[in-house]
C-alpha cells in the first residue's frame, strides 16, 4: 500500500485534491501504529484541525505527508495551523517529513 487514501479500504472513487481536503478537513488527531507496508501516511491538504500525528513501528514508512504524486499531479502548500504534536517512533525507512 503506498498510502492511506490509496488505500481501497479507505477511499473508492477517483482521487482530487478537493476530495482529500474533503476527507481529511475535520480531523483533530491521526495515530497510526504498525503498519508494515504503508509508505506515506498522508497526502498534501490543508488540514485546519489537525492537532497531534503520531506514527509508530510502521517498517516501510518514507514520508509523512505525500508532496508530489505523479498520478494526480498534487503539488501545493502545506497548511496545519493547529499542529502541536509530531511523534515518530520507529521509522526505520522515513526520509522525509515533508519534502518540497
Amino acid at each position: 500500500m503506498e498510502s492511506l487514501a490509496s488505500s481501497p479500504w479507505f477511499w473508492s472513487g477517483p482521487l482530487t485534491l478537493a476530495s482529500y481536503n474533503g476527507i481529511f478537513s475535520g480531523l483533530e488527531e491521526f495515530y497510526c501504529f504498525g503498519c508494515t507496508s504503508m509508505k506515506k501516511l498522508f497526502p498534501l491538504v490543508f488540514l485546519p484541525d489537525l492537532e497531534v500525528i503520531e506514527v509508530s513501528n510502521c517498517e516501510k514508512m518514507e514520508e509523512i505527508i505525500e508532496t508530489r504524486s505523479d498520478d494526480e499531479g498534487l503539488i501545493g502548500e502545506l497548511e496545519l495551523p493547529k499542529l502541536r504534536d509530531l511523534k515518530l517512533i520507529e521509522l526505520p525507512e522515513l526520509k522525509s517529513i515533508f519534502s518540497e
